[in-house]
């Protein structure tokens, strides 16, 4: 499960980078943000909540972005 879990990651960020290395980099960062977010709001009663889902898309294109550029 983890193996395809995070090629699943890696293969959506690989756009926003060309050396393999740093794609699967990239993906493991992320993919441990998410689940943080995920997480914590399970053990808060929030999964449903709207902001929430807009908060977790912000993070999620924010640090897609920084990765373009960084």
């Amino acid at each position: 499960f983890q193996t395809r879990y995070l090629e699943h990651y890696t293969a959506a960020v690989a756009q926003y980078r060309r050396r393999r290395k740093d794609v699967e980099t990239i993906a493991r960062v992320l993919s441990s943000a998410v689940e943080g977010v995920i997480h914590n709001a399970a053990r808060r009663d929030m999964l449903d909540a709207p902001e929430l889902r807009k908060q977790l898309v912000e993070l999620i294109c924010a640090y897609l972005s920084g990765a373009r550029t960084g």
